[in-house]
């Protein structure tokens, strides 16, 4: 009897220790990495990458603002992010969408939709070209040229991630400052 008491108390304990440990439950938002290197930085719910030349702020969109097309989106499970480019530099910065991929931890590999993938999803929804104007100049689906001391700030929207992922890298790749190129990457987890 004493030995059936013990295990009961062992069996408690541990029971204890491990719902003592568990983690918060995941709310699915998706945020920035706290350490993403040189450069790099986390303010509240935005990556960040910034040096003289260039500044980059990234978040991902948790609500379309009111917008119904960018609500369904999002609802859907879409990643959408907002990303604002400030041109520090003395030179002009280009930044072309079709160079970004987002991947995850369960090997997606992403692009950006367009203006055109976007109007393939809607065409036939009613009201559908409607909340598309509302949306058009306010993604980036072509290339953006910024003039020195000039600033832009446009969604880019990305088709669902699968159920599984834990972590996601923005690639925003071949950014030109005048003739060089940079890469910057954001790394994301969901929590």
């Amino acid at each position: 009897m004493a030995f059936n008491l013990l295990i009961r108390i062992s069996a408690l304990v541990v029971l204890l220790i491990v719902s003592g440990c568990s983690t918060k439950p995941k709310t699915g938002a998706l945020l920035p990495v706290d350490n993403m290197g040189a450069g790099y930085h986390r303010e509240s719910d935005e990556g960040v990458f910034e040096n003289d030349s260039i500044s980059i702020r990234v978040r991902a969109v948790k609500d379309g603002g009111g917008v119904a097309i960018l609500d369904e989106l999002i609802k859907s499970k879409y990643a959408v992010f907002n990303m604002e480019i400030v041109n520090r530099s003395k030179v002009k910065i280009q930044y072309d969408p079709s160079t970004t991929v987002l991947t995850d931890d369960e090997s997606s590999y992403l692009k950006p939709i367009d203006y055109t993938d976007l109007y393939d999803l809607k065409a036939g929804a009613e009201g559908g070209e409607k909340e598309l104007s509302k949306l058009r100049g306010g993604f980036y689906d072509v290339s953006t040229t910024l003039s020195p001391g000039e600033k832009t700030s446009k969604l880019l929207i990305f088709k669902p991630f699968g159920e599984g992922m834990e972590e996601a890298e923005l690639k925003v790749r071949d950014i030109y400052i005048g003739t060089e190129p940079i890469d910057a990457t954001f790394r994301f987890e969901v929590k």
